[in-house]
C-alpha cells in the first residue's frame, strides 16, 4: 500500500514537472509572438507627421486703409521675372495641354536653367536676371526616368558629375495628398527645411502634374477650393514666391469642335481664374511642341514660341547622349492659318499621302507634317496604312490622311487615360 502511494506521488511529481516545462515553453512562445507582433505593428505604422510649421501671424482684423496699403506697396520692388516671359517673380503659373505635349519636359528644362542662372530654353528671350532655388515635385515618373533626362540635360550644358547645381532640389513620387492636412504639412515642412539647407533662396515650386497630388483641380470651384487655398498658403507663409503647375486640358468634344480660348481649355473650374500666367502647349511631333502664352495678368501676352529638343539620336528614336532645348519665336496666326489650309485640303482631297498634301496645301516647306500631326492629335483627321491603304488603291506601306468624319465610328470599349505627361525616353 505504501509502495502504491509512493508510486502515485512520483507519477504526480513527474506530471507536475512536465506541466511546468510546458508552461515555460508556452510562456516563451507567447513572448516571442508578442515581440513579432510588435515588430510588425512598427513596420506597418505610418511615418510620424513632421512638426507643424509655424503659421504666419494673424493680421489685424481691421481692414487696411488705402493709404496704408499703398504706403506698404511703394516699399516693394516692381513686379519682375524669374524667367522673362515665362515665370514671374510672384504668382501661380499654369502650363497646360493635352498629355504628351512636352510641358513637363519644358518645365524641367526651365527650372534647371533658373537654378543655374542661365537663360531658359536655349535663347536669350527667356533671360534669367538672377539664379534662384527650385523645388521640383513630381508624382508621375520614377526616379530613373527623371534622373535619365536630367543627366542628358546637364550633358548638353557640359556639366560633369559632381558639378550639378545645388539650387535644383527634387521630391520624386512622395505620395502626398495636398488636399489634406497630412500631405500639406509634409510639403510645408520640406520647403522650410530645404530652404535652410540651400545657399540660393528657394523661390520656385513646381508641382507636376497638378491632378496627381491635387485631384480636386479637375473639378468644380468647390472641388478645387482646398487645393487653391493651400497654394495661396504656400505663397503666403513660405519662401516660395512662384508656383509652376503643369496641368492637363479638358478632352475635346467628340465632334472635335472647340471654340474656347486656349486658357479656357485647362481642366478644372478655377484653373483659368487662378493662373497669373497661362501657357498652352501643343505637341507637333516627337521632338517639337508649340507654346502659346495667353491671359497674362502681369502684362501683355508674350509671342508664341516653338521648342525643339535635340539629341544625338534622330527624330523617331529615344533620347541619347544629350538633350538640348532650342526655342524660337513663332507666329500663332500664321501657324493657325496654315493648319486650317491643311485641314481644308485633306477634307477636299481625302486619302492622300503626306507628300501629296504637302504639295497641294500650299504651306511652308517642311511644315505640313507638323500640322498633320497636330490635327490628328486633335481628333480632326486620321491616318491609315496597311490593308486600309491598299483598299484605297495605294501600297501597303503608304500612309494616307483623311478627315475624321470619313471613318466609321468604332464602339468604345473603354477609355484610355494617359497619366504621364512627357515624351518617351
Amino acid at each position: 500500500m505504501a509502495d502504491d502511494e509512493q508510486r502515485r506521488a512520483e507519477a504526480n511529481a513527474e506530471i507536475d514537472a512536465a506541466l511546468a516545462q510546458d508552461a515555460e515553453r508556452f510562456a516563451a512562445l507567447d513572448a516571442k509572438a508578442a515581440e513579432l507582433l510588435e515588430r510588425e505593428a512598427i513596420r506597418n505604422e505610418p511615418p510620424p507627421l513632421p512638426p507643424p510649421v509655424q503659421l504666419a501671424p494673424e493680421r489685424s482684423p481691421i481692414a487696411e486703409s488705402l493709404r496704408d496699403f499703398l504706403a506698404r506697396i511703394r516699399k516693394l520692388p516692381e513686379p519682375g521675372w524669374f524667367v522673362r516671359d515665362l515665370l514671374p517673380d510672384e504668382g501661380i503659373v499654369v502650363w497646360h495641354g493635352r498629355p504628351r505635349s512636352m510641358k513637363s519636359l519644358c518645365a524641367v528644362e526651365t527650372c534647371l536653367s533658373l537654378s543655374l542662372g542661365e537663360h531658359a530654353l536655349g535663347i536669350p528671350r527667356f533671360g534669367v536676371p538672377a539664379g534662384a532655388g527650385v523645388l521640383y515635385l513630381t508624382e508621375e515618373d520614377p526616379d530613373r526616368i527623371v534622373g535619365f533626362r536630367l543627366r542628358l540635360m546637364l550633358a548638353a550644358r557640359g556639366i560633369l558629375e559632381g558639378q550639378e547645381p545645388e539650387g535644383f532640389r527634387l521630391k520624386i513620387r512622395p505620395g502626398w495628398d495636398l488636399e489634406h492636412i497630412e500631405g500639406q504639412e509634409y510639403l510645408l515642412n520640406t520647403i522650410a527645411e530645404t530652404e535652410k539647407a540651400m545657399s540660393l533662396p528657394l523661390r520656385v515650386l513646381t508641382i507636376d502634374p497638378a491632378r496627381a497630388s491635387m485631384p480636386g483641380m479637375d473639378g468644380s470651384p468647390k472641388d478645387a477650393a482646398a487645393a487653391r487655398g493651400f497654394l495661396l498658403r504656400i505663397l503666403r507663409e513660405t519662401s516660395i514666391r512662384t508656383i509652376l503647375i503643369p496641368h492637363h486640358d479638358v478632352k475635346p468634344a467628340r465632334d472635335s469642335k472647340d471654340d474656347r480660348g486656349r486658357p479656357e481649355r485647362a481642366s478644372g473650374g478655377v484653373t483659368f481664374s487662378m493662373g497669373d500666367c497661362m501657357v498652352n502647349f501643343e505637341r507637333l511631333n516627337d521632338r517639337e511642341c508649340l507654346a502659346v502664352p495667353a491671359a497674362y495678368k502681369v502684362g501683355s501676352d508674350p509671342a508664341p514660341f516653338r521648342v525643339r529638343f535635340e539629341s544625338e539620336t534622330p527624330a523617331g528614336q529615344g533620347f541619347r547622349g544629350f538633350l538640348r532645348a532650342v526655342a524660337e519665336t513663332s507666329t500663332e496666326g500664321e501657324s493657325d492659318r496654315e493648319r486650317q489650309q491643311v485641314l481644308a485640303y485633306v477634307r477636299e482631297h481625302p486619302w492622300l499621302a503626306t507628300r501629296d498634301v504637302d504639295r497641294g496645301a500650299g504651306t511652308r516647306s517642311g511644315e505640313t507634317i507638323h500640322h498633320l500631326a497636330a490635327l490628328e492629335a486633335a481628333g480632326m483627321i486620321v491616318r491609315i496604312t496597311g490593308m486600309e491603304a491598299k483598299e484605297k488603291g495605294r501600297s501597303f506601306n503608304a500612309t494616307l490622311w483623311g478627315p475624321a468624319e470619313a471613318m466609321p465610328e468604332k464602339p468604345i470599349q473603354g477609355e484610355f487615360r494617359a497619366t504621364d505627361d512627357d515624351v518617351p525616353y
